[in-house]
């Protein structure tokens, strides 16, 4: 795992939208996951001018599938307690995808667009000033997410 080295081919315009063997997205896997490391997930809002609701990501099992199946197969996902690193990122998630973007936001998602991939990693030969230059490389907008210390059990 290389969140750092993920976050740069992001930034680079590669596609966070890749499956794995269980057909999850970076996304889902990044969500679903107990690490506590967030650069990833950091890099994926950073990059799209619409995020997903967490819904429509089917994180989780539908209600029925849990009421009608065996808890014990499905204890892990009945419920998100506090003191778990998914229910932070998920609650972050959710508070991100509830209200609109920035201006700003959106704007950088269309000039990153219309750069194409290719042209994504010539951006530091532009003459542009290097906060610019750092913004279309997803360097300069940061997010926040308090997820406490929990001990291992």
């Amino acid at each position: 795992r290389r969140p750092e080295a993920a976050a740069l081919l992001i930034s680079y315009g590669a596609s966070f939208n890749i499956r794995n063997r269980n057909n999850d997205s970076l996304l889902q896997y990044e969500l679903r996951s107990k690490n506590r490391d967030l650069t990833i997930l950091f890099a994926i809002a950073k990059s799209v001018a619409y995020l997903p609701t967490i819904e429509s990501l089917s994180i989780f099992p539908p209600h029925s599938q849990l009421i009608s199946t065996d808890y014990s197969a499905n204890r892990h996902m009945v419920k998100l307690i506090k003191n778990d690193v998914q229910y932070y990122k998920i609650m972050w998630y959710k508070e991100l995808t509830r209200d609109p973007r920035s201006l700003q936001h959106y704007c950088r998602c269309v000039v990153r667009k219309a750069m194409g991939v290719r042209r994504l990693g010539q951006i530091d030969t532009l003459p542009l000033p290097s906060t610019l230059k750092d913004y279309l490389h997803l360097r300069m907008e940061e997010f926040s997410v308090s997820i406490p210390e929990m001990p291992d059990t």
